[in-house]
């Protein structure tokens, strides 16, 4: 680029030989001695040859023969990442090497950066988002941040639940928290159900067990054995004739016409028998409710206290498999429990439910040497299969579903009757249901 012309040469004002050099270019870049200043970073260092900058090292600038290549290595800090390269250095984004091309003055730094973990605790449910924006919690929980940077963390509670505080780099119940990145960072939201719903509240019903029989009228009936449940059906006219099953494990139950004792049956026989007719007259017109409760007691010679329903017939017409207008388990009173009380059932096939909005749903329930196996099914999918059995008896909160989206749902429990060997019953308990 640049030779000797001649050493003779003559200069105005100079007096005597001075060399005279010719450059074959158009920019004198090249003839300049190149420098590469490194700005000293935070949460990490950076180093190449006679450079060694940040992290207790302050040997940042160096001089550089034209068109040489610098080669620069960043290096976080433990428990750090480098997020990217700045200045001359921004093409090589966030790779650990960037190699510099020396002509002129050359400038550079890196950003390190440490993760930020969000972690939502609570019987309830929302997100959480951050300013810069990286995280959006339940879906990203963790995102790198500069050192030195300041990130806003802010908490919103869904529909069925309320944000009640922060632990980790920030404290108390307001939904925003701010704090500088020094370190690496958990921050714990903690979210509470503010629907909390009793077995037997809005949104709620039940079920009892259901058996297939081709002998019965419908070709299944629904049953019951437990002290205490019941089934309610809307009729009309002045008569009504209800289809039971009699049987060795048949009990007793109390038959109830608009809140009055109307009459009990002993559904005990020596052999099984569907369709057996019950009748109720003389009611007079219009709508009518009839109720039909487990007493929970047999006579000597009955092997089990269950009672029957098969069909009911009102107005000239049969209804196999009728449909209650309100069902109930049997009731376990518990110290324990929610209210003090619970809904039990061991049929197999009695389902409890729970339509609600929000975003989750947790079960409270009893868990024990008697608790057997039930499945969870959300929006009309089976979602899991639970198993209640406890060596010890105590009532637990059992999460259900969750990052549902926020809306409409049905949980439905579905008892499978079945229990594990250590087990010595199938029995589920329906005691609270915390919406998140």
């Amino acid at each position: 680029m640049f030779w000797q012309w001649t050493s003779t040469g003559h200069v105005a004002g100079i007096a005597g030989n001075v060399d005279r050099d010719r450059f074959d270019g158009s920019s004198l870049g090249r003839g300049k001695i190149a420098s590469l200043e490194v700005m000293p970073p935070t949460g990490g260092a950076i180093d190449g040859a006679r450079i060694d900058c940040g992290g207790g090292s302050s040997t940042c600038s160096r001089l550089a023969n034209p068109d040489t290549e610098v080669m620069l290595t960043a290096t976080p800090d433990p428990g750090a990442s480098l997020l990217r390269w700045t200045g001359d250095c921004s093409a090589a984004g966030s790779s650990p090497t960037c190699d510099v091309p020396m002509r002129g003055t050359k400038e550079v730094s890196a950003v390190f950066g440490y993760p930020v973990q969000v972690e939502r605790q609570g019987t309830g449910d929302g997100t959480v988002t951050s300013s810069p924006a990286r995280i959006d919690c339940g879906a990203t929980c963790s995102a790198a941040f500069a050192v030195g940077s300041t990130v806003t963390l802010t908490a919103t509670a869904d529909s069925a639940s309320t944000f009640t505080g922060w632990s980790g780099p920030c404290s108390g119940s307001g939904p925003v928290c701010s704090f500088p990145v020094s370190a690496p960072t958990d921050a714990v939201a903690t979210f509470t159900s503010v629907a909390s719903v009793e077995e037997d509240g809005a949104g709620t019903g039940f079920a009892w067990g259901r058996t297939n029989d081709p002998h019965a009228i419908g070709g299944s009936y629904d049953w019951e054995r437990r002290a205490g449940a019941s089934a309610t059906y809307v009729f009309s006219g002045g008569a009504v004739t209800l289809f039971t099953v009699s049987g060795p494990e048949m009990g007793k139950a109390r038959v109830r016409i608009d809140g009055t004792v109307a009459g009990t049956f002993d559904g005990f026989a020596r052999t099984w028998t569907t369709g057996v007719k019950r009748r109720f007259d003389g009611l007079g017109p219009g709508a009518h409710v009839l109720s039909v409760e487990v007493l929970g007691t047999k006579r000597p010679a009955a092997s089990g206290t269950r009672v029957a329903i098969d069909a009911l017939r009102w107005g000239g017409r049969l209804r196999a498999d009728p449909s209650a207008s309100s069902v109930r388990w049997a009731t376990a009173v518990d110290a324990g429990a929610s209210g003090g009380a619970s809904a039990i059932s061991s049929v197999r096939r009695a389902v409890a439910k729970l339509a609600f909005t929000g975003t989750g749903v947790a079960l409270r329930t009893q868990r024990g040497p008697g608790m057997g196996e039930a499945e969870v099914w959300l929006d009309g999918a089976l979602l899991k299969v639970v198993d209640l059995y406890a060596p010890e008896k105590a009532f637990a909160t059992v999460p259900l579903a969750s990052e549902l989206a926020d809306g409409p749902h049905t949980v439905r429990i579905v008892v499978l009757g079945s229990h594990r060997a250590a087990s010595s019953g199938s029995a589920i308990v329906i005691d609270r249901w915390l919406v998140i």
